[in-house]
C-alpha cells in the first residue's frame, strides 16, 4: 500500500510529465477507471454468489430426500429390531444358561438328549446315540441275541 510520501512523490512527476492544464483531465480519467473497475469487481462478485447459492440449492434439494430417507429408515429399524429379536428367540435353539451342574449330564448332553427325544428317537440319557454295525456284536445288555430279536412279546425298537 502506497504512504503519504510516496504519493506527493507520484503527484509530482505527473505534474512535470503532464503539465498543470492535462492534469485534472487525467484525474477525472482514473477516477471514472476505477469506478468502472469496482463495479465491474461487485458485478462478478455477484454472479459468483449467484452461481454458489444456485449449487448450494441444488444441492440441498439432493440431499434434503436422501435425509428424510435416512431418518426413515432409521425410525424403522427400531421395530424391525424388536421383530427379528422376537423371531430369533422362537427360531434359535435353546440354550442352557443355568449354572455348570457339578455331578451328572454336561448341559451339552442334556439339549443333545432333549432335541433326540422332541425328535422322536429316545436313546438312554447320558450315553451318545450310535447304531451297531454288521461287524459288531450286539452289547450285553440287548435283547438281541445270536439267533435274531427277543421274541418274548416285548415292544421292540426300531
Amino acid at each position: 500500500m502506497l504512504q503519504g510520501p510516496e504519493i506527493l512523490v507520484i503527484l509530482l512527476v505527473a505534474l512535470v510529465v503532464f503539465g498543470p492544464e492535462r492534469l485534472p483531465e487525467l484525474a477525472r480519467k482514473l477516477g471514472r477507471w476505477t469506478s468502472e473497475l469496482r463495479q465491474a469487481a461487485r458485478e462478478v462478485r455477484a454472479g459468483l454468489q449467484a452461481e454458489v447459492d444456485a449449487v448450494t440449492q441444488v444441492a440441498d434439494e439432493i440431499t434434503g430426500p436422501v435425509k428424510e430417507a435416512k431418518e426413515a429408515l432409521s425410525d424403522a429399524a427400531g421395530p424391525v429390531a424388536e421383530v427379528k429379536d422376537a423371531l430369533d428367540s422362537v427360531t434359535k435353539p435353546h440354550r442352557w444358561v443355568g449354572p455348570k451342574p457339578q455331578s451328572g449330564p454336561s448341559p451339552e448332553d442334556a439339549m443333545r438328549d432333549l432335541e433326540a427325544i422332541e425328535a422322536g428317537r429316545a436313546t438312554t440319557i447320558g450315553e451318545p446315540e450310535t447304531e451297531p454295525t454288521d461287524d459288531e456284536p450286539p452289547s450285553p445288555g440287548s435283547d438281541e441275541g445270536e439267533d435274531g430279536p427277543a421274541t418274548d412279546g416285548g415292544p421292540v425298537s426300531a
